[in-house]
């Protein structure tokens, strides 16, 4: 797999960006649901845990749930948040490399956070936390709303990510580097997701590659106003965008040596 990109990996530690989290979309209720009924009752060890999008449901939900994450504002920010501070939910504020919560582990999930992580160094750890037979469960959310498609050349004139790649799929690098067992794929059935353009241009603005800390004030207006330009004749009468939100899941069970 491309080694993660530390720079772009930093953003994640800046105030502005664990604020904009809020405006993301949430995981699809089914996807909650699914890790309920995989966890088993058992321990879920959340990784790249953010401010909790997974972990706090999760914990809500009735699973004993550490998230981990090395952002402390991230934490910060997923403490305050509803069910942030959950009696069943621990955060440990470290990078997943030097994971240090004890197990057992029922289930491993990582919530569109894969690609952040050497996998080397990760997999070995995981391995001996986790229960035997235990899955990692990998889950990747998205939007999607046909007239999105404009905003791909302005994503791409202001990104920070000059070698993204939109076909990398941590599953197969997984499989790749002899890291794991792929067991099976599930995508859940669209729902409804309604936001504001502004909130959608926020949401844009908490990830890596456009945070706002990575543009001058010049830059960061002219990048607001040509997003607004392609969202607002999207909004409906309420002023909202409505978007078909779902969500795959990647089951895979590690390979105890790593």
């Amino acid at each position: 797999m491309p080694a993660p990109d530390r720079l772009l990996a930093d953003t994640f530690l800046l105030g502005d960006v664990a604020a904009a989290y809020a405006a993301r979309p949430p995981y699809p209720d089914a996807v909650v649901t699914r890790l309920v009924e995989v966890a088993g009752g058992g321990r879920v060890l959340d990784l790249g845990a953010g401010e909790g999008s997974l972990a706090r449901p999760l914990a809500v939900a009735g699973l004993e749930v550490d998230a981990v994450e090395r952002a402390a504002v991230m934490v910060e920010a997923g403490r305050t948040a509803p069910g942030g501070d959950h009696p069943r939910l621990r955060w440990h504020t470290e990078p997943v490399e030097e994971l240090s919560a004890r197990g057992p582990f029922g289930l491993a999930v990582a919530g569109d956070a894969m690609h952040w992580f050497d996998h080397a160094v990760l997999v070995p750890r995981l391995a001996r936390v986790l229960t035997p037979g235990a899955p990692l469960v990998l889950v990747t959310r998205t939007a999607r709303h046909p007239g999105l498609d404009a905003l791909r050349p302005v994503i791409a004139r202001h990104s920070r990510s000059v070698d993204h790649d939109p076909t990398y799929d941590a599953g197969r690098a997984l499989t790749a580097a002899g890291h794991w067992t792929e067991a099976g794929r599930h995508t859940t059935d669209p729902v409804p997701f309604r936001q504001s353009p502004a909130a959608h241009l926020e949401a844009l603005r908490s990830t890596s590659s456009l945070a706002r800390g990575l543009m001058d004030a010049t830059e960061n207006a002219a990048f607001d106003a040509a997003v607004l330009a392609v969202l607002e004749p999207l909004a409906d009468d309420d002023g909202l965008l409505t978007l078909a939100l779902d969500a795959t899941l990647v089951t895979g069970h590690l390979r105890g040596d790593g």
